[in-house]
């Protein structure tokens, strides 16, 4: 079982859980199952590696994955789906941030993202807030980082100096 939210029935502080195909409240009655994020329609059921199965499209999911979804509330589309390799796509529901493949970064068009062959790590995006532009006469006063694992997860890291 994984937490992964705050319940929206009794508002119970991160007691919503992931059992396999269904998310449930350990503190009241509220359960809502979980469909397969790729078609829609097929239930998902738990294989012996740990791995959700769809069974109506077949495709595969983790529960790590799953979770990661829920917890960082992504909208999942199946309409508009990637270009590339027909994929639904994924974007945040608070942000105006384009949506991405749900594959992403595994999805045959991140080969293109610096113009080299996809690679087995992770990436790390950095971004300097700084107090002007004139080079020796300026200082940084926030750091930013986003790390995009394999997976596709972000993990975020800021520094502000005046924090």
């Amino acid at each position: 079982m994984i937490t992964v939210a705050n319940c929206p029935n009794c508002k119970s502080f991160r007691s919503v859980q992931l059992n396999s195909n269904q998310i449930g409240c350990q503190k009241c009655d509220f359960k809502l199952d979980v469909l397969c994020p790729y078609c829609s329609v097929g239930q998902l059921s738990k294989n012996q590696h740990g791995i959700l199965n769809c069974s109506h499209c077949e495709k595969s999911i983790s529960e790590e994955k799953l979770s990661y979804i829920i917890k960082n509330r992504l909208l999942i589309n199946t309409t508009d789906r990637c270009q590339y390799c027909n994929s639904p796509t994924l974007s945040k529901l608070d942000s105006n941030i384009l949506p991405r493949c749900f594959d992403h970064p595994n999805c045959g068009n991140q080969e293109q993202l610096f113009g080299a062959p996809r690679l087995d790590k992770d990436y790390v995006f950095l971004d300097f807030e700084t107090t002007g532009l004139e080079i020796g006469n300026e200082s940084i006063i926030e750091l930013g980082a986003c790390r995009v694992d394999r997976d596709g997860k972000e993990h975020f890291f800021q520094y502000d100096r005046n924090r």
